[in-house]
Order: structure tokens, then C-alpha cells, then sequence
């Protein structure tokens, strides 16, 4: 399959760098992604990959962004926002790289606060 327009998709990761030599599931909503959450961890990773129109991606679903409120879509066939997409097949070129601070609330009475590197890559498919 193929992007149909210029998106970016999501990876959280404990990891300081992507493993660009596997086939990845990342997510096109990046609060989605965030809330999944690393768990323990005091500092996180949060990538960002801008595809391009034409570069191959496969959907985990192909209406992503439909709400199905009135309950049409067939038995079985979900909602998704996630993405399978083979890094190998990608050359990868760092944009940015941002560090915050989040702060988890866990309880009324405990929180955590993780730091959070964001790095914005843009993909282009190797030749």
C-alpha cells in the first residue's frame, strides 16, 4: 500500500534510537501513542516520522479517522490509527530534537515527572 498524503506518525519508546532495520508499528495520533504510555521509565522517547505522499505504508485500518458512531462499519473491522511501516526500506534524516518535562499524575497524593525527548525525522526511500 501506499500514503495517500503527508503524514506524520508516532513511536514511544524507551529506546534513545530507532531500529531501522525492522518492520515498526507506530500511530498516527500522537496522544493515542503517549498514553500508551512507558511505564517505570524517567525518561522517554517519542519519535515522530514525516511519510511522504506515494511511500509505502500499510494501515491497520483503511478509514482511520471515521468515528462509526451510528455503528455501520462490519463486524470485526475496527477502528485503528496505527501504522506498519518497514524502516529498512527508509534512509531517515533528523529534523529536531526537543526535551520537556511531563508530569503523571498517579494519585491525588503521587505524580511523576518523566522527561520527554521528542526527535522528528523525515523519511526518504532509499535508492
Amino acid at each position: 500500500m501506499q500514503n495517500i498524503e503527508d503524514i506524520a506518525i508516532y513511536k514511544l519508546s524507551s529506546e534513545e534510537s530507532l531500529n531501522e532495520k525492522s518492520f515498526e508499528i507506530l500511530n498516527i495520533n500522537p496522544k493515542e501513542e503517549i498514553e500508551s504510555g512507558c511505564e517505570n521509565k524517567e525518561k522517554v522517547h517519542l519519535f515522530k516520522l514525516n511519510i511522504k505522499e506515494k511511500m509505502p505504508v500499510m494501515f491497520y485500518t483503511n478509514i482511520i479517522f471515521y468515528d462509526n458512531l451510528n455503528k455501520t462499519l462490519p463486524i470485526g473491522m475496527d477502528i485503528g490509527s496505527k501504522v506498519l511501516i518497514d524502516l529498512s526500506k527508509f534512509e531517515t534524516k533528523l529534523v529536531s530534537r526537543k526535551d520537556f518535562f511531563i508530569n503523571e499524575l498517579e494519585n491525588e497524593f503521587k505524580n511523576e515527572i518523566k522527561l520527554m525527548q521528542v526527535y522528528e525525522y523525515d523519511l526518504e526511500i532509499k535508492k
